[in-house]
């Protein structure tokens, strides 16, 4: 009887003991595994995270075509990170288009000039439509950074170009709502 031949067990094994010297190699040189994710990114002009958690400050409302009255003191709280708490616009009779008002916002800081793809709105009176804006002071000029949306429940604005410190969740109309709340903002780059 034959014996199997053993040269197929050594080629895998040497091919198994080259792979893991490349590992080690490049593991030493970067000294992370953090730093080693980033150099096969940038090895491969990949990414193996897409996406980061940037932290918003909910800073007051906006309301440059109205009297102010947009509850600022509770902005925090739509960025502090419990479902529960919300900002929300003052009381209207109505949706804001038949007020003849261009709209309201809520006020974000990222802290500082931030490149942003992404930004969720938490809300528990869904049907309002909403915007993204941008811009590089809080008190404005701000320019729109995404589409416009009927926010429902948890709604995720898809943004462009959105390179700026100061963002606002931009309402336009609150559909069958006479007051909105935004209980919640989450932002990632």
């Amino acid at each position: 009887m034959e014996r199997p031949s053993v040269w197929p067990l050594i080629l895998l094994l040497a091919g198994l003991a080259v792979l893991a010297g490349i590992f080690a190699a490049v593991f030493a040189l970067t000294g992370s595994p953090t730093k080693f994710s980033s150099a096969v990114d940038k090895a491969t002009g990949g990414s193996t995270n897409t996406s980061k958690p940037v932290r918003l400050t909910g800073l007051s409302g906006y309301d440059p075509y109205g009297t102010g009255g947009e509850h600022d003191e509770d902005a925090k709280l739509a960025t502090d990170g419990q479902q529960g708490t919300f900002w929300e616009t003052e009381n209207y009779r109505s949706s804001l288009s038949s007020l003849g008002k261009k709209g309201v916002g809520l006020l974000l800081d990222a802290g500082s000039a931030r490149e942003i793809k992404t930004v969720t709105v938490t809300s528990d009176t869904p049907g309002f439509t909403a915007e993204i804006e941008a811009g590089p002071s809080a008190s404005g000029p701000f320019s729109p950074v995404s589409n416009f949306q009927t926010v429902g429940g948890t709604t995720t604005f898809t943004l462009r170009n959105a390179r700026a410190r100061y963002f606002v969740v931009w309402i336009t109309d609150l559909g069958q709502n006479a007051q909105v709340h935004v209980d919640e903002v989450t932002a990632k780059s």
